[in-house]
């Protein structure tokens, strides 16, 4: 699990707003956003969002399609961008998560549960 840090965390604020605990992605974890072009790789997610890092930048308040997917399961949602910061020369992109589809099968609630379940072991 990461919190925020101050260092690794996707804003510069020195105090959060968040209400969710971020995750650090299992290499298992893919993210595919249509609409972005060039590399794309997962910096954390919570229940509420995914932060991401790209090659350039994306309009604020830019709602796109966002596919992540954990082996064989998947999950499509909508998503906001809700920041989009220059940082170490890539784009840092907050991206929030919006009403998922009634005909949703699987969540990003079962998605944050199967990364929780992956992360701990008992000894």
């Amino acid at each position: 699990m990461r919190f925020d840090d101050g260092e690794n965390r996707c804003g510069t604020q020195a105090t959060s707003r968040r209400r969710d605990v971020r995750l650090e992605p299992p290499p298992q974890l893919t993210v595919f956003v249509p609409s972005f072009r060039g590399r794309l790789a997962v910096q954390d997610i919570s229940a509420s969002g995914v932060c991401v890092v790209t090659d350039a930048p994306v309009p604020l308040r830019s709602v796109h399609t966002v596919t992540l997917k954990l082996g064989s399961r998947g999950m499509t949602r909508q998503a906001r961008i809700a920041h989009c910061r220059l940082h170490a020369g890539r784009w840092r992109l907050g991206m929030q998560f919006l009403a998922a589809s009634p005909r949703e099968t699987w969540t990003i609630e079962d998605l944050i549960n199967a990364l929780l379940e992956s992360a701990i072991s008992f000894s």
